[in-house]
């Protein structure tokens, strides 16, 4: 049966350094205390977002405040990633009766890692997790490639 989800994002949230985390977000309390998806990214001066990590959790604002204040290698990533403002966005799932949060919440994330790869971006969480995935790459004719992305990466 078909799903129909929807993310609702909150604009993106500057990381500032910390004396005792290597990030942190003041405006925490706009993240959705609720099951999503969110995005670290760097924001560059022409306002294009640059994601660096994403990930769900059945509650985005703590999932979040916990990878500030405990996941050092993650925030050493994003501090390692190219220049611009460091910012998170927490996205909010809003699905139908009967769908599944978890099987929801694993899809979400899949697509944006798979389009954000197909779009050539280094991801931290491909690295760090070792998760299993294929790349495919499209070539050709040009005309033929105006409908297909140039490269999609899929989970094993």
């Amino acid at each position: 049966m078909p799903m129909h989800l929807t993310v609702e994002w909150t604009r993106p949230l500057k990381l500032r350094h910390s004396d005792k985390h290597i990030y942190w977000c003041d405006e925490t309390e706009e993240i959705p205390k609720s099951p999503g998806v969110y995005i670290f990214a760097v924001m560059k001066r022409s306002g294009k977002l640059v994601p660096v990590y994403v990930g769900q959790a059945h509650n985005v604002y703590t999932r979040v405040r916990n990878h500030m204040s405990d996941h050092r290698s993650l925030m050493r990533r994003i501090k390692k990633a190219p220049s611009g403002t460091r910012v998170v966005m927490g996205g909010k799932l809003r699905r139908g009766s009967g769908v599944q949060v978890k099987r929801s919440l694993d899809l979400i994330e899949d697509q944006l890692i798979s389009k954000f790869l197909g779009e050539g971006y280094k991801l931290a969480n491909v690295s760090c997790t070792g998760r299993p995935h294929h790349i495919l790459t499209f070539r050709g004719n040009s005309t033929t490639l105006t409908l297909t992305p140039e490269c999609i990466w899929v989970r094993a």
